[in-house]
């Protein structure tokens, strides 16, 4: 919890708020900050995470986060829905990130369909590169192209 939360300080400005919501869930609030600025954030936060461990009973062990985020881009956007989607797009990232059992269950089984048709990886990659091209061709933010990786 104390990485984690140090991490968060090093990746934020003093204006921003950054709040221990529960258990092992922080929120940040970026006041008058666009989805740029919020994606940039996520991957400073990323990269930290990527170098940083956390030593427990004298072992040194790799942090993990999942992060999701949303941005209330006027005053007519209810703050508990943007909360909701910020908490939907966390969890969809843990799926992304394989870090559930469901997405070990389903690895699983795709990869007894890969034994079975090889032919298959081959096309979830395709299906994957074109559907990121496509959103990238529609700049689409790169929450949506994560989400749509999750689909193929």
């Amino acid at each position: 919890m104390k990485t984690a939360a140090d991490i968060l300080r090093k990746c934020f400005r003093s204006q921003d708020i950054i709040a221990r919501i529960g258990g092992d869930e922080f929120a940040v609030i970026l006041p008058n900050t666009g989805i740029d600025v919020v994606e940039k954030a996520t991957e400073r936060i990323r990269k930290m995470v990527e170098d940083s461990k956390f030593t427990f009973e004298k072992d040194n062990i790799a942090l993990s986060v999942s992060i999701g985020y949303a941005v209330k881009n006027n005053s007519f956007d209810k703050i508990e829905e943007v909360f909701k989607e910020a908490d939907n797009n966390m969890y969809r990232e843990k799926l992304f990130h394989k870090r559930s059992s469901y997405r070990k269950v389903l690895d699983s089984i795709l990869k007894i369909f890969e034994v079975r048709q090889p032919a298959l990886k081959r096309h979830q990659n395709m299906v994957k590169e074109l559907l990121v091209s496509f959103a990238e061709y529609l700049k689409l933010s790169k929450n949506r192209i994560r989400n749509l990786e999750l689909l193929a």
